[in-house]
């Protein structure tokens, strides 16, 4: 049977390498860390009137896109039923291994609720879907203290993003803190000029929409004069730009390449910026994002090679001026990860990844994985390189440890469930490769 279950395997390889579309892996973006509010000496923003506060986006022909939330409710059914996270590619993924990864990519969310429908149709009789959008992920670019991607409530406004980048509450004073407490009061919500920030920026903030469309706010005027119509919702895809996007054409760069929101971008101020903001104005790498060889294209033409791992040690490393485009590689080996592993899929690697790199990168090994067997599938026609990892983290054979190469998949399989027998666990190693197959 072992025999059979092998041939059937390598059969199904050149369908499974041409046809199959399987999700890139990418670990969830982190959300900027919330900063205070801003502005000292003025007001502080006044309590949105409730009908600004429960506009909710326009969702009839919204198509799910990477890093959303979507709430996911079956009734009767918990395993179902939660707040699940699109993938690089839009695919939400199950706990179940028979349900698994499931794409929704581009579906509006009542075709995703009917797809979902029709996958949990497969185990459970008659079952009760709803797809509603949670969280969405958004840009705020300009001045403020920390541009970047932000993930954000459905429903909420643009000046709680601007807040989260970096205009928002900052303690004041210890003594009036002191004497505030001393009183019995609570203390007020104090605005300060953050760096980079002031209250004129909040007089031209632009809301640039997926589909192209560009809105001009004024926040200041929220803020001073409680003008609730200037603080609209946000929806998916927004970019948020604080002060900056009215400065003069000279000033423009671009970034493109693997960063979350690829596009063009202003300079603050004359001069050059640090590559650092650009790549935070980008929305920072991705996960396949090979940071170590990335190129500056100058306005004059010239190239620079740059390396932005660096960052974290030396934060002023490298930096564009008005006119540059800095370019972020994606790694250059594709591999996919198959079988008893917690996170099956398609990844871009490093060269010189190998299967115990690949493993980790995929979530590690299930408690059912059968290493001794551990196999690659290579090369048109697919040919099998065995790599038994049990003898590797025994120490016994670290030559078993082989480097991928690109295009390889590397495929655990799964031994017997408790009690199974050998034909049941040629089945599930088969299923486990077949359920890739289906979209």
């Amino acid at each position: 049977m072992r025999a059979v279950s092998s041939s059937l395997l390598i059969a199904l390889i050149p369908i499974l390498i041409v046809g199959a579309h399987l999700p890139l892996a990418a670990a969830d973006a982190p959300t900027a860390p919330e900063a205070a509010q801003a502005a000292a000496g003025t007001p502080a923003p006044p309590q949105v009137a409730p009908a600004a506060a429960t506009q909710a986006t326009p969702l009839l022909t919204y198509a799910v896109r990477p890093s959303d939330t979507l709430r996911i409710t079956t009734v009767g059914e918990q395993m179902y039923t939660g707040l699940f996270r699109a993938n690089a590619d839009g695919s939400v993924q199950f706990r179940d291994h028979m349900v698994g990864q499931v794409s929704l990519g581009g579906l509006t969310l009542e075709q995703a609720q009917s797809r979902l429908t029709e996958r949990l149709a497969r185990f459970l009789r008659s079952p009760a879907v709803t797809v509603e959008l949670a969280r969405f992920s958004i840009l705020v670019a300009g001045a403020v203290r920390s541009p970047g991607q932000y993930e954000m409530d459905n429903g909420s406004l643009v000046m709680e993003a601007i807040t989260r980048a970096g205009f928002g509450s900052t303690p004041a004073p210890e003594p009036a803190v002191a004497q505030a407490s001393a009183a019995g009061e609570s203390q007020p919500v104090m605005f300060v000029a953050a760096p980079g920030t002031s209250l004129k920026d909040l007089e031209h903030v632009y809301l640039r929409r997926l589909g192209g469309e560009v809105k001009t706010l004024d926040l200041r005027s929220y803020i001073e004069k409680g003008d609730v119509s200037q603080n609209i919702p946000l929806m998916a895809g927004d970019t948020v730009a604080v002060g900056y996007l009215g400065a003069p054409p000279d000033r423009a760069y671009r970034v493109s390449g693997a960063v979350k929101a690829p596009g063009k971008f202003w300079l603050q101020r004359q001069g050059e910026g640090r590559a650092q903001d650009a790549l935070q104005a980008a929305g920072g790498p991705t996960e396949d994002a090979d940071v170590q060889h990335c190129t500056v294209l100058h306005a004059d033409g010239s190239q620079s090679e740059l390396d932005l791992s660096q960052l974290d040690r030396n934060p002023a490393l490298g930096s564009i001026a008005a006119g540059d485009e800095l370019i972020v590689p994606r790694f250059p080996v594709t591999i996919q990860v198959l079988g008893a592993v917690n996170k099956p899929g398609r990844y871009r690697v490093p060269e010189n990844t190998t299967c115990l790199d690949a493993a980790t990168l995929a979530g590690g090994f299930t408690a059912d994985a059968i290493l001794r067997d551990t196999c690659i599938v290579r090369g048109q026609p697919p040919t099998r390189v065995a790599a038994n990892l049990e003898l590797t983290l025994n120490g016994k054979d670290m030559k078993q440890n082989l480097v991928l190469k690109d295009g390889d998949v590397l495929f655990i399989p799964r031994r017997n469930p408790p009690g199974g027998g050998s034909s049941w666990s040629s089945v599930a190693s088969t299923l486990s490769v077949l359920r890739w197959l289906i979209p």
